[in-house]
């Protein structure tokens, strides 16, 4: 008799085992790249309403039949995987999808180039979880990889400006100091090229985002102890400034 009810309850296994096996090929062999795009274009269009949850209901759906459809190094998967992050982004919940998010900037790094428009915001959403998560020093290879897309164009010369601005302010959290420097350096130059001197009184007074650049290079040399260049620097614009 036991040996019997053994034997049963192996069949029993085995009928359970070839049914999920059945279905998740039945699952595999249903996904065709018309079903992809119509979830895709659903998706796309909850979010043009705005409706976030919904795009990520169909956008999660179309996830799966693209991880049946394509390697998850082409070009479409890749993107519809960027889709779907920007959809947890735009509902203020980047951070659940922090695995799918890195995956998208590494798999863009590694199979598209920079200047494509999905390896850019899989790099913004990328730099945006890394800045949540308070990982800085992770945060400054995306900086740079932005600035190795730019051009000679007059609009990317604005858009350096605030990457250098983004590289000042990390540098400064992670205590780099002399990459601070140089990146405050930078931003001047460019500044100045592009737009004119910066303008700020004696009292440190005037435009308030030149104010703050002048304050914070001044504040890195007062931690340096390097009184020659704030001379410099104090004369240069004008300045009167105590290192505490």
């Amino acid at each position: 008799m036991r040996i019997r009810l053994l034997y049963l309850s192996c069949l029993s296994m085995l009928c359970i085992v070839t049914a999920q096996i059945n279905s998740a090929q039945a699952d595999q062999s249903n996904w065709t790249e018309e079903k992809v795009g119509k979830l895709a274009v659903k998706a796309d269009r909850a979010a043009t309403r705005k409706k976030w949850s919904l795009a990520i209901k169909y956008g999660e759906k179309m996830l799966k039949g693209s991880a049946v459809l394509y390697e998850v190094n082409d070009p479409t998967y890749i993107t519809h995987l960027k889709n779907l992050n920007r959809y947890y982004d735009k509902f203020g919940r980047l951070t659940e999808v922090a695995g799918r998010v890195k995956l998208a900037y590494e798999l863009a790094k590694a199979h598209l180039d920079p200047s494509h428009s999905v390896a850019t915001t899989c790099r913004v959403l990328y730099y945006k979880l890394l800045i949540t998560q308070k990982k800085y020093p992770k945060a400054i290879p995306v900086v740079y990889l932005n600035m190795s897309t730019l051009t000679k164009s007059k609009d990317d010369q604005f858009r350096k400006l605030h990457y250098y601005r983004q590289l000042y302010a990390l540098y400064g959290l992670t205590e780099q100091l002399e990459k601070e420097e140089q990146a405050l350096l930078n931003y001047i130059h460019l500044h100045e090229n592009l737009i004119g001197k910066l303008k700020a009184n004696d009292n440190l007074k005037g435009d308030k985002d030149d104010v703050l650049i002048l304050k914070r290079l001044i504040q890195n040399y007062c931690r340096r102890k390097m009184p020659d260049k704030i001379k410099v620097l104090t004369k240069k614009y004008d300045l009167k400034y105590t290192c505490n």
